[in-house]
């Protein structure tokens, strides 16, 4: 293929044959979605961008990013030639990846508003947002002819005012255009407006759970991140780190703090894991998450992942403290690079186990094949885990866990 790929990069990359068995069964364009994203699954083709080497698989879904720019497409649409022979350009060139990697599966389209050359609704003419929306009908029907379930994603600033209030001064716009409708729409500005600014729900366009947010804007301020997240999370929103984003402050996942990787997973594990709204708890005073299966503080972040008896987990600060979710204790664990690739091959090729101490508290102690000592990295007790070493602050790792009895 000779056109660029990137990956949409989030938070982690262990686990893929386990997690394809929950990802195959699913029609949920969320959980398509996300979990794909959260595994490093799934490609997007877009424009500008070098191909970078984290595919873990050859059986691939994927999802077209800016098509009109990747294709460099006649984008006056007022002209209904130029929507057909758009939608046949791209065709044309998704039944070329189907013929050059027949184990990748097409799922839909990704559309970042925010990008130079992207229509911009806010500004347009009715004219110009009429025609591109009988362009979006006619490339949805397209889409539905090669994956009868396949999605459009929207990634705009401002959801409301970017989006919503546009399409709301468009006449029969349910009725008439249904079909060009967004499936979710992902905000890249930071703060909470995306689940907080009631006109975006009150319009009846877009519900909590078809929301989320893929800014980096937070890549430094770990309280806001904390916050925002939450606020996701509570109201069974979506997050994720979208790479391939203006504001993406570099093209490779290892540059990217383990911390926010794991953070903007957060509300998407949860959603895959069913965790009840009810059960999701933010407390503003403290500025920490929990529920029964993740935690996260300024302190440190903990993820079950859907599916599997395991969780990932970073503490962020000296003395961190992490509660580790219900009815689960660890087990063993392994340490991961930057880019939540195993390094077993650093500790004897194995997963190292705990070790008991006299306060009955589990010890899991750093074990390398040419270091002689073995600094605790963090220990274990009443369902919490604490940081041993502070030099241990910001590594991600991987906790296999044990129900408990």
């Amino acid at each position: 293929m000779n056109k660029r790929i990137v990956l949409i990069l989030s938070a982690v990359s262990l686990a893929l044959s386990a997690g394809a068995e929950y990802f195959n069964g699913s029609n949920n364009l969320q959980e398509q979605t996300e979990f794909a994203r959260a595994t490093r699954g799934v490609l997007v083709y877009h424009p500008g961008m070098e191909s970078v080497s984290y595919v873990r698989r050859a059986t691939s879904p994927y999802y077209i990013k800016n098509p009109e720019l990747l294709l460099k497409l006649n984008t006056d649409f007022t002209n209904p030639q130029n929507i057909d022979a758009a939608v046949s350009k791209i065709s044309e060139y998704i039944k070329g990846i189907k013929s050059k990697a027949s184990r990748t599966f097409f799922k839909g389209f990704i559309f970042d508003f925010t990008k130079k050359g992207m229509m911009n609704f806010a500004t347009c003419s009715q004219e110009q947002k009429i025609a591109y929306l009988n362009y979006l009908k006619a490339l949805r029907a397209c889409a539905r002819s090669i994956d009868k379930n396949a999605k459009f994603i929207f990634e705009v600033g401002d959801i409301y005012k970017e989006w919503v209030e546009p399409a709301l001064k468009v006449e029969n716009l349910k009725s008439d255009y249904a079909e060009a409708l967004p499936d979710m729409v992902l905000t890249r500005n930071p703060g909470t407006a995306f689940v907080d600014d009631a006109r975006i729900f009150d319009s009846g366009l877009l519900t909590k759970e078809q929301v989320g947010t893929a800014t980096l804007a937070n890549r430094l301020d770990i309280p806001s991140e904390v916050r925002d997240i939450s606020k996701a999370a509570t109201a069974g929103a979506w997050g994720l780190i979208d790479e391939t984003g203006e504001d993406a402050a570099t093209d490779r996942m290892c540059n990217v703090p383990p911390r926010l990787s794991m953070t903007r997973i957060l509300p998407s594990f949860e959603n895959m894991n069913k965790t009840p709204l009810s059960k999701r708890h933010y407390d503003e005073k403290t500025n920490t998450y929990s529920s029964p299966t993740a935690f996260m503080s300024e302190g440190g972040v903990c993820l079950k992942f859907p599916g599997g008896d395991y969780c990932f987990v970073v503490f962020t600060a000296p003395g961190g403290k992490i509660k580790l979710p219900d009815g689960y204790t660890g087990e063993t664990f392994e340490s991961m690079t930057g880019s939540f690739k195993s390094m077993l091959v650093h500790h004897g090729r194995r997963p190292i186990k705990f070790k008991m101490d006299k306060d009955g508290r589990k010890l899991f102690n750093f074990v390398h094949w040419m270091s002689k000592t073995k600094p605790l990295i963090f220990s274990e007790k009443d369902g919490y885990l604490r940081l041993g070493g502070a030099e241990f602050t910001n590594e991600p790792f991987l906790l296999r866990l044990k129900k408990k009895n």
